[in-house]
């Protein structure tokens, strides 16, 4: 249940030590954009849920406290997956300070929004291609629905005007 926010959270901390290494000799939001892009990856992977899997620094020092961290409803597991949000978080308003620091005030923030909005335009279009997939294959049924109506009245007239002339 945990390996995608293990895996968030490793993007999220090696992206924001790429951003923390290259910020200063960046000339533009270009230069650090690939680790942007790992930055919100992560930050997206730790807030879904996801598999269980290999014990991170928080999964081991709960388990030794509290006991199996592999149930889905146990304590232990809600509290790594809280600490592990709360930890890739903290990563994502230190590099919006530091964005922000380093090229005016709200350029994390619309950085933010704009991602927010091609990921919304992005899932829009997928859905929108979904349904336009549904209506044609339901389209295709109905027509073979009615080729097959018309090719069985066929049939069934012919076995019919068959049986009438016996």
């Amino acid at each position: 249940m945990v390996v995608g926010v293990l895996e968030g959270l490793a993007l999220v901390t090696a992206s924001a030590k790429a951003i923390k290494s290259a910020i200063n000799t960046a000339n533009s939001v270009k230069d650090i954009s690939y680790d942007l892009d790992r930055l919100f990856e992560g930050a997206d992977k730790c807030q879904s849920k996801s598999k269980q899997g290999r014990l991170g620094k928080w999964e081991a020092f709960i388990k030794g406290k509290v006991g199996s961290v592999t149930d889905k409803l146990s304590i232990g597991t809600v509290a790594v997956q809280h600490l592990e949000r709360i930890e890739a978080e903290q990563s994502l308003q230190e590099m919006g300070r530091l964005i922000d620091r380093r090229w005016g005030d709200g350029t994390f923030k619309e950085i933010e929004d704009q991602h927010a909005a091609l990921v919304k335009s992005a899932k829009s279009a997928a859905s929108e291609l979904r349904r336009a997939k549904a209506q044609k294959l339901n389209k295709a049924f109905e027509i073979i629905g009615g080729v097959v109506l018309v090719a069985g009245s066929v049939i069934g007239m012919i076995l019919w005007l068959q049986f009438i002339k016996k």
